[in-house]
Formats: structure tokens, sequence, C-alpha cells
């Protein structure tokens, strides 16, 4: 069963890194920013959010197994430190997607109508991005922070979604695949609060 998941996750990661072939520095002047840039950088946004959702959950489960099952003799460092090397795919696809994720904020923060927006998306993915990639304190303070991160991050996106022109149009708004991927994630961080 554990290499049936783990089968599944690694083909879920290699699928998820066929879009990070397309993540490149465009040649065009900073002076301008398309729709096609902010629908590129939000897409890596909302890719890397689902991904720290499941590296999150992940963490916890083995922090969980370590504290009240007395998995890894107890050890929450070890518990971690097992979950992180077992998860090392998913954290090097978080870690990519973090690259891609800075060369389009580069290139659109400051020129964008959106700038609010953008800026807003930023800081809430920096957050969550550290949470996740340097993990610390209590498990509770680490759920507690996930949860309200993702949320931030998500409410984030949605608002910049509500903004922009033409959401059907491939051609001039956020393409559907990205929208679906966000719904998707916006439903679980909803459902969280429940």
């Amino acid at each position: 069963m554990k290499k049936a998941l783990k089968f599944i996750s690694m083909l879920l990661v290699l699928l998820c890194a066929i879009p990070m072939l397309n993540c490149r520095k465009s040649n065009k002047s900073n002076n301008s920013v398309s729709v096609d840039d902010i629908k590129e950088y939000c897409y890596y946004v909302a890719n890397s959010g689902n991904s720290m959702n499941e590296y999150s959950d992940i963490i916890l489960k083995y922090w969980y197994n370590a504290i009240y099952k007395n998995a890894y003799g107890g050890s929450i460092e070890t518990a971690i430190e097992y979950a992180q090397r077992e998860n090392a795919s998913l954290k090097s696809y978080i870690n990519a997607l973090n690259n891609c994720i800075n060369t389009y904020y580069e290139k659109i923060r400051g020129n964008s109508p959106y700038k609010t927006e953008i800026n807003a998306i930023m800081g809430a993915y920096i957050n969550y991005y550290r949470l996740v990639t340097n993990i610390s304190g209590s498990y509770n303070s680490f759920s507690a922070d996930s949860n309200a991160y993702s949320r931030t991050l998500y409410n984030a996106l949605n608002d910049l979604y509500a903004i922009m022109p033409d959401k059907n149009n491939t051609n001039h708004g956020l393409t559907t695949y990205f929208w679906l991927i966000l719904r998707s994630a916006c439903g679980l961080a909803i459902r969280d609060l429940n």
C-alpha cells in the first residue's frame, strides 16, 4: 500500500512538473506586463500553494504519529526528518516553482495595473513558503499557521481573479485550468474553516 501511494505521489509530482518546462525569462521589456505574464505567475503560485498544502499535510501526519502513536521512537525531529527525506521530490518541486514564481514576480511586480493584488499574493506566498521549507514551532502552531497561510494565499489569488478582465477568455483572462486549480484549493481552504 505504501509503495502504491508513493508511486502515485511521484506520478503526480511528475505530471505537475510538466508546466515547469515553460518557466523562462521573457525577452520582453520590463516596461510592459502582459496578461499572459500575470497568468503564468498566478498559475505557478496556485500550483505551489497546492503542493505546499500537500507537503504540510505530510509533515503534520509524521509529526502526529511521533506524538500520539510513539512512531520514530517518539522523536519529533526524527519524524520530520523522515517526512522530508521520503518526500524530497515534492520539496524539490516546491523549490523549483519558487524559482519560477520569483522570475515572474520580478517581471510583473512594478509594472502592472494589478500591482497591489500581485504584491498581496507574493506576501502571502512568501509566508507560506517559508513555513513549509523551514519547519519549526509546535505541532499546533505549525498546523494553525499552515491553514492560515494557505487561506490567505488563496484569498489573495481570488481577489486578483475577481478583478481580472474576461475571465472565461483564455486569450485575455486567466485560464480555465488555472481557475479549476484555484477553486479546488480554495474549496479545501474553505472546508477547513468549518
